[in-house]
């Protein structure tokens, strides 16, 4: 039954905790007569504005306790709490009431009661069901893991996983085991080019790693900041699932189950620290389906799914690379590692994936390999050190690091790490006494360099079937030729190593070192000219691009062997003869205008657009061009009187470096030191001096390309001093055989 209360005013709201404080005094008014209290012990209670909820919570320790709020003797505290109590109760059952129906009302409603059974029945056999069908199908699963031995692990985050006894054998393992994450995050930090790293072990040596005499020393390079700003130094300081296969070679394997575990131990082996029993349970999820060798390969696929989809940063790094794709490519015997040659398969879409592929024969999957312009914009060419990096690393060997040693050793390597190794290698049993000795054995080492690459580039070319050999031949030319438009050499040679590429707008090739450059110069003195070059030598009806091959090609041939060669002022006359002779060849830079001092023996072309000149020999000057020197000399950019006013601004020469000089004063100080004036006196003759000194040797040559003596009595008397060397004496000196 519910409570009847005796009403004042109002009906009291039948919920109590929907009281205001006037509900509770008026509730308690009403039973005065029922209880041992006075309306004085009602005031208290009225004073604190309890509502019907913190009516209900009152205790009788509450009313009684000295210096509380209330302070009620014991007996009207009594009764108030048989009221709480009574309170409490009625709010838990709610008032019974009775209500009268007719029989059609009834049978509606006891309808509808049996259907809401008859629902419950049928859903609970539903979950019977399909909770018997879970346990008959996770049985057989759980059968075949015990046949198999699986046994649990615990995991990263505490949590334990059936895994399969392989898996937790290598979890359990210290093989491949790298070192602490703290220790690379620490070697990482503050970073600068020209940084000394000891680098940390990463479970695997890199192929050659601490081969030289740097040991574990690693230099950081620009090149290195930026494409580490693109990934993360961090990386595995971070604690990114990541897989990382130092030799590729290891994966060349005979089976798929081989390749499997190689992925698998080495994952394993990085991660077990940061795996959770969650990740170890996705990745082992279908391995109970396959016999004891395919859970290798099983595994190993979601291992590679789990870095392609992982919700976090994930990383991949294959070095050496390019040995799946020596010969017939791994990934198409080894379905597995199909994700190594197909990059589709890393889209980018795939927003923490990182996949790395490094090597340094590697051209065959570049040009084979990758489709859709992924050659054009994810490969990365690494060239030479920067000269300050390299120059710490000289410093870490005991004689390399010694002034005028240095130096030499940077010019003979450029500055290649390879080509270090085979240096250091070359004088580790030798007593260098002096730098005079070191220039010796340099001269040894450079011979034997030379040597073997030439040995190299000659066996490719013997190789090549008749219809590559011309292509060959024009790429080298392209390469040693910057005005000529590039030809692609083929991936065979790349992937020798004996040039590197650089992008610049396009993709440009340059020797990799001073013996690859002298091995490549001998290939191109042993070409014939292409027949269509001679026969237009013959008959003077060469192109510029024509006979610019065709004067470097003999320029080559005659290093080492005095050039003279007869020339006259531009209108014919003041016949004399000019001395060509140097004994090697180079490529001026973009941001030089000269090779650098000790140079002045060797021919340097100007790069692609230099101003004006197109080869430089010391002091001597030369224009080359199949117009005559009038029509040549129109444009600014050819012009000979430009090269005597104040240079202008260009890429990569700035305003403080040019300080007001002209061209020819920035040349040759460059080459011999500072101090040069280059002017035109009155008469138009060119004065070149060195602090005030005359600059012996010094001329500015024109060599024509195309039949015809100079005829410029204008000319002339701009520049007096300008040798003019016909195309009929160029024949006679460097093509006597073609008539």
């Amino acid at each position: 039954m519910g409570l009847l209360y005796p009403t004042m005013t109002d009906k009291l709201p039948d919920n109590v905790k929907q009281w205001t404080p006037d509900h509770v005094e008026q509730f308690l008014r009403s039973r005065i007569g029922d209880s041992n209290y006075n309306q004085a012990d009602i005031d208290k209670i009225r004073n604190q504005g309890l509502d019907g909820r913190a009516f209900l919570r009152l205790s009788e320790e509450k009313l009684t306790r000295k210096n509380s709020l209330y302070e009620l003797k014991s007996s009207p505290a009594e009764g108030i709490m048989e009221l709480v109590e009574e309170l409490n109760r009625e709010s838990k059952s709610p008032p019974a009431s009775v209500e009268v129906v007719t029989a059609t009302e009834f049978n509606s409603f006891r309808k509808e009661v049996n259907k809401i059974i008859d629902n419950k029945i049928r859903k609970f056999h539903k979950d019977i069901e399909k909770e018997l069908y879970s346990i008959c199908e996770e049985y057989p699963i759980k059968k075949r893991r015990i046949e198999q031995g699986w046994k649990s692990y615990t995991a990263s985050d505490g949590h334990s996983v059936e895994l399969p006894f392989q898996i937790i054998d290598i979890l359990e393992s210290s093989e491949f085991e790298p070192d602490l994450r703290i220790n690379f995050k620490t070697a990482f930090r503050n970073l600068h080019v020209g940084k000394s790293i000891t680098l940390p072990h990463l479970g695997q040596e890199p192929k050659h790693f601490a081969e030289g005499h740097q040991g574990r020393t690693l230099l950081v390079t620009e090149q290195m900041i930026d494409i580490w700003n693109e990934l993360s130094t961090d990386t595995y300081a971070e604690e990114w699932p990541m897989l990382y296969i130092a030799d590729a070679s290891d994966l060349n394997v005979e089976s798929p189950e081989k390749a499997g575990e190689v992925i698998c131990r080495y994952f394993l082996a990085l991660n077990k620290d940061i795996l959770t029993a969650a990740e170890l349970e996705k990745i082992v999820q279908c391995a109970s389906d396959r016999n004891t060798q395919q859970i290798w390969i099983t595994v190993a696929e979601q291992i590679l799914d789990l870095i392609k989809l992982a919700r976090r940063k994930a990383l991949l790094i294959v070095d050496e690379h390019g040995v799946l794709f020596e010969k017939d490519p791994v990934p198409l015997r080894i379905h597995l590692l199909s994700h190594l040659m197909n990059l589709n398969f890393w889209g980018e879409h795939y927003k923490f994936a990182r996949v790395i592929f490094t090597g340094t024969a590697h051209a065959r999957y570049e040009r084979e390999y990758m489709k859709n312009g992924q050659y054009e914009f994810w490969v990365i060419f690494i060239g030479p050190l920067q000269s300050k990096v390299f120059d710490i690393l000289l410093q870490l060997h005991p004689v390399l690091g010694i002034q005028g040693i240095k130096e030499a050793a940077k010019k003979v390597t450029n500055c290649v790490p390879r080509e270090l190794i085979y240096l250091v290698e070359h004088i580790k049993n030798l007593n260098i006494t002096n730098v005079n000795h070191f220039q010796q054995v340099l001269k040894d080492f450079e011979i034997e360099r030379v040597d073997r690459i030439l040995a190299i580039a000659q066996k490719y070319y013997n190789d090549l079937p008749k219809t590559e050999k011309t292509r060959y031949y024009d790429a080298l030319t392209s390469m040693f030729l910057p005005s000529k438009p590039v030809v692609q050499f083929d991936w065979r040679f790349l992937d020798l190593g004996l040039i590197y590429r650089y992008k610049e707008r396009i993709i440009h090739y340059l020797p990799l070192c001073p013996p690859a450059q002298k091995a490549l110069l001998k290939m191109c003195m042993s070409f014939d000219l292409p027949e269509n070059i001679k026969n237009q030598l013959r008959v003077g009806s060469l192109t510029g691009e024509q006979f610019e091959e065709a004067l470097l090609n003999r320029l080559v041939c005659k290093c080492n062997t005095p050039i003279q060669l007869n020339v006259t002022d531009l209108n014919n006359s003041n016949k004399s003869v000019i001395t060509l002779q140097f004994n090697d060849y180079g490529w001026i830079e973009s941001s030089q205008l000269s090779l650098g001092p000790g140079n002045d023996k060797v021919l340097g072309r100007g790069f692609n657009r230099y101003s004006r000149f197109d080869y430089m020999l010391g002091p001597i000057f030369i224009q080359v061009s199949i117009s005559d020197f009038a029509s040549h000399n129109y444009k600014s950019s050819t012009n000979i009187g430009q090269a005597f006013k104040p240079m202008a601004v260009q890429a990569g020469i700035s305003s403080v470096q040019i300080n007001g000089r002209n061209q020819i004063e920035m040349y040759l100080d460059e080459m011999c030191g500072p101090g040069h004036s280059a002017k035109m006196d009155s008469q138009n003759k060119f004065v070149v001096t060195r602090s005030g000194e005359r600059v012996p040797g010094f001329c500015i040559v024109y060599i024509r390309g195309s039949p015809g003596t100079p005829n410029h009595s204008e000319k002339v008397r701009e520049f007096p001093d300008v040798a003019h060397v016909t195309f009929e004496e160029i024949k006679r000196q460097l093509f006597p055989n073609i008539v």
